[in-house]
């Protein structure tokens, strides 16, 4: 009989447990009130100003390469961060509008494509008014 509890016991226990407000030292705690789907309060704005942040820094980093004359952050700011920066803006958008894993994915690989596009574009843009010119010698 040593560990075992009497039927009393259990009872007891149980009905402790389950009118205490506390959670279960052997459980975590439950997590936030929330709904799935449902945004916390402000968080619809700060995902926006980190897509275009994301979108328009390898850019920034083009002009500001050429303006400086560092032609290797400018050509290395548009051909690997543009891409990158695509990337992670499919991915934020993706997980966004997505509803399904399926439509996250297929969301997520269409918008990086488009958005590779458009920052390589804007580090394109980035480079030639900063001035920057090709020297292909």
């Amino acid at each position: 009989m040593g560990g075992e509890f009497s039927n009393a016991g259990r009872e007891l226990l149980l009905r402790n447990h389950v009118n205490s407000n506390e959670p279960s030292p052997r459980l975590p705690p439950p997590p936030a009130e929330s709904t799935p789907g449902k945004e916390p309060e402000g968080a619809g704005l700060a995902w926006i100003i980190i897509f275009f942040l994301v979108a328009v820094a390898p850019a920034v980093g083009a002009l500001v390469g050429s303006m400086l004359k560092w032609d290797g952050v400018a050509v290395l700011s548009a051909l690997l961060g543009g891409p990158v920066a695509g990337i992670a803006c499919g991915v934020m958008l993706g997980r966004r509008l997505g509803k399904t894993p399926g439509a996250r994915l297929g969301v997520g690989i269409i918008v990086s494509l488009v958005m590779i596009f458009v920052s390589c574009f804007l580090c394109a843009v980035g480079c030639g008014v900063g001035g920057f010119t090709l020297d292909t010698r």
